[in-house]
């Protein structure tokens, strides 16, 4: 009797925990629903794709558009059971275990690739036992209503994978400008060791710490035979064709791209973005970077014109160093040096003044530093140090110590027949400053309107000869009591001066 009743309690505790584990569970209903993202994109004139618009940063894949070397890649690093396991696997369950007893620490993960599905998409992150006894129960479900496959689909369509990209068709687009179908082995590497710690293993945060993941996933291939050790090592030796900036953006052109949103948004509601429209512009990439080419060049060449030197940056740490010499040295070795591109330079030594860029020592002469006191006077032994972090300005085939330009600019060019932009720049950075000069900026028109008024003054009868005093006048103001004097930028007045050379002078009593 007593024995019949203490089975009885114990049937019924086991099955009023059964209850409270299984009591609001989640259904695993919506991800045999998971669609495919209707990608909406910007084009060139000329057809390439300058810009996408994935919604709240994903991109969601069909399985079949999931490359098979992407597949492999997150298997050998996150779960190289993933096809021989039932949801956990306990053999890793004990391995972490014992690892992290030994490090007296959290040191290695233990959860499968169905696990993180079920904590993506259905119960979240929070770290208890309640939580993890009910993602192993919906992970057994899991494994059991879906094949392996459509679970691999839908952990690689979400996972969050850092910079604000979701999924592996985000990624792709994100850091490489690329369809991820389009990836090479090197950089498929790359995404697949983003997954631990997206923030930190980002290469636009830590490319160092990027590589040594995208190490650690092409090892691993190696030993699941996925591939040989020689094509990891050609792999790691390859630049990443990085195209993605710190700020979050899947564009190529920004402002463009920002611009097109914008129009888009106005016309026909914030819901267009969503439905896989493809806007069709007049930009022709070829002219457009020129332009900002152009802009670059001339705000940095205003500054040297300036002689304003605000000085190297200091504060920065060796670990920060050294990823932004790494970044920019993977940069240069896929790009080559542009023209008036501003690089990090590492001071070796001020005397004679040697700086490190990543890929080699440069020694800069004095010619690379007069534009900051013309005198001749400037002495780098009196203002760098080694480890000082200096802007260098590459000017085709020579360098110049340089700065971030305050100033900024912007450029619109058309085509006059048409009427077609060919080309739009809204600042010097988009990365610094996301606001757009060219369309948004409202400033005083200055002696650009000049010319608009010479024009008119022909169009009513004056010619290049007719003659105007330039004599001190003064005109009735209700604004000032003692009226509006006009004045020249030099403080004088010249006489009798010719259409022609007032407006040459930019003559303002003339004009």
């Amino acid at each position: 009797m007593g024995l019949g009743l203490s089975v009885l309690i114990g049937l019924s505790l086991a099955g009023l925990g059964w209850w409270f584990i299984m009591r609001g569970i989640p259904s695993i209903k919506e991800l045999r629903e998971m669609q495919p993202t209707r990608l909406s994109k910007v084009i060139a004139a000329d057809g390439q794709v300058i810009g996408w618009f994935p919604p709240d940063g994903m991109v969601v894949l069909a399985p079949p558009e999931i490359p098979e070397m992407m597949k492999k890649a997150f298997i050998a690093a996150e779960d190289a059971s993933f096809y021989d396991h039932a949801g956990i696997d306990f053999s890793r369950i004990v391995s972490a275990l014992i690892t992290d007893i030994k490090a007296a620490s959290y040191v290695q993960g233990a959860s499968t690739i169905t696990q993180q599905v079920v904590r993506t998409y259905l119960l979240g992150r929070e770290k208890t036992m309640y939580r993890k006894v009910r993602e192993a129960v919906l992970a057994f479900r899991i494994e059991q209503a879906l094949s392996k496959e459509q679970i691999l689909s839908l952990y690689l369509n979400r996972i969050y994978l850092g910079s604000g990209a979701s999924g592996i068709g985000a990624a792709s687009l994100r850091y490489f400008g690329r369809e991820c179908n389009d990836l090479d082995l090197a950089e498929t590497a790359l995404i697949a060791g983003l997954a631990p710690a997206p923030h930190r293993y980002s290469p636009l945060n830590s490319f160092v710490w990027a590589k040594r993941r995208q190490w650690y996933v092409l090892s691993r291939m190696v030993q699941q035979g996925y591939i040989q050790q020689s094509e990891a090592a050609d792999a790691y030796r390859e630049p990443l064709k990085i195209t993605g900036k710190s700020v979050a953006m899947f564009t190529r052109y920004p402002y463009i791209t920002d611009y097109v949103k914008t129009l888009a948004v106005q016309k026909y509601g914030p819901a267009i973005m969503n439905t896989g429209i493809v806007v069709k512009t007049t930009i022709v990439p070829r002219l457009q970077d020129l332009a900002e080419l152009s802009v670059r060049k001339g705000v940095i060449e205003l500054e040297m014109r300036q002689g304003q030197y605000r000085g190297p940056l200091r504060g920065l740490g060796e670990e920060q160093k050294a990823n932004m010499l790494a970044f920019q040295k993977n940069q240069i070795a896929w790009q080559g040096l542009r023209n008036f591109e501003l690089y990090w330079g590492e001071v070796v030594s001020a005397q004679p003044l040697k700086v490190s860029i990543g890929t080699q020592v440069l020694t800069l002469p004095p010619e690379s530093y007069a534009w900051i006191k013309p005198s001749g006077a400037w002495d780098p032994r009196g203002v760098l140090a080694v480890g000082d972090m200096l802007r260098l300005c590459y000017t085709g085939g020579s360098w110049r110590i340089s700065q971030d330009p305050l100033v900024q600019g912007a450029l619109v060019a058309f085509d006059v027949q048409s009427a077609g932009m060919l080309a739009m720049v809204g600042g010097v950075d988009y990365a610094r400053n996301q606001f757009n000069r060219a369309l948004y900026a409202k400033r005083q028109s200055g002696s650009a309107i000049k010319p608009f008024i010479y024009a008119a003054a022909i169009d009513k009868g004056f010619t290049p000869a007719s003659i105007i005093l330039d004599t001190p006048l003064t005109y009735k103001s209700d604004e000032f009591d003692e009226g509006w004097r006009p004045k020249n930028y030099e403080n004088k007045y010249f006489g009798p001066t010719s259409l022609r050379t007032g407006l040459v002078m930019s003559r303002n009593v003339v004009t």
